[in-house]
């Protein structure tokens, strides 16, 4: 829960600094112990290429992360999720995407239409 609160003051703290838009390519919020994650999209990441979430307790994820259009690599694994939904396939630009040890049964539904995917690591 500290997590949180600390992500949250953060956020807060750069919105109240003006920063509408940050310039990271990376975002790294593994091993966070992270049960739902906030809407770390309020500020925009139009450059984000890359978001590991991995190894928290993520349920589901807020659909603002289907807004990152550049978004090349996406690290799921390690959580408890037991769905994508089908917003995954405006990710247009990912490339790989790892969601082992998760409790997804089957290939997600729009996946189809991510023409640049070429590494799935599922189960």
């Amino acid at each position: 829960m500290g997590n949180l609160i600390e992500a949250k003051e953060r956020i807060m703290l750069v919105k109240s600094q003006g920063i509408e838009s940050l310039r990271l390519s990376s975002l790294e919020i593994s091993t966070k112990d992270l049960i739902e994650l906030i809407p770390i999209i309020e500020i925009e990441l139009p450059q984000l290429k890359i978001l590991n979430l991995a190894n928290n307790y993520l349920i589901i994820l807020p659909k603002d992360i289907y807004k990152l259009r550049y978004l090349e690599k996406l690290y799921l694994t390690s959580n408890q999720l037991s769905s994508l939904p089908l917003e995954i396939r405006n990710l247009k630009h990912l490339k790989e995407l790892y969601f082992r040890r998760n409790r997804i049964n089957d290939l997600t539904e729009g996946l189809e239409f991510i023409d640049e995917l070429n590494i799935i690591f599922f189960r």
